[in-house]
């Protein structure tokens, strides 16, 4: 199996990460949005770039460890889990468009509509 190329997001939209996942965590209104919005703009750029739906997930998962982010409460009561497995299904959504949107958990979409 082919050795993954490290992908290497723009610090721009690694921020736009970390500030949208800060506003979730004081459970600010509009934040769930606000980040849907962060990760999709990171997963496109990547994309675009030539990156692979795993290199995206990677890095993604990098920069949301490389911030100290500890949700205790959110919109919903999502979890600091469950939000990162929002973040994963949104870039897998965006990534690969409608076709991955059949997929989406229940819990999920109520937390977008929120």
């Amino acid at each position: 199996m082919p050795e993954e190329t490290r992908v290497v997001a723009p610090a721009e939209l690694c921020e736009d990460i970390h500030v949208a996942f800060a506003r979730v965590a004081t459970d600010s209104p509009g934040s769930i949005a606000a980040l849907q919005r962060a990760v999709r703009r990171f997963t496109v750029a990547l994309q675009n770039d030539g990156a692979t739906p795993e290199a995206v997930l990677i890095a993604l998962k990098a920069v949301i460890n490389s911030g100290t982010f500890h949700v205790t409460t959110s919109p919903s009561d999502l979890s600091e889990e469950d939000l990162r497995q929002l973040i994963s299904s949104w870039s897998i959504e965006e990534f690969f468009g409608d076709a991955a949107l059949s997929t989406r958990p229940a819990q999920e979409k109520s937390a977008i509509h929120h």
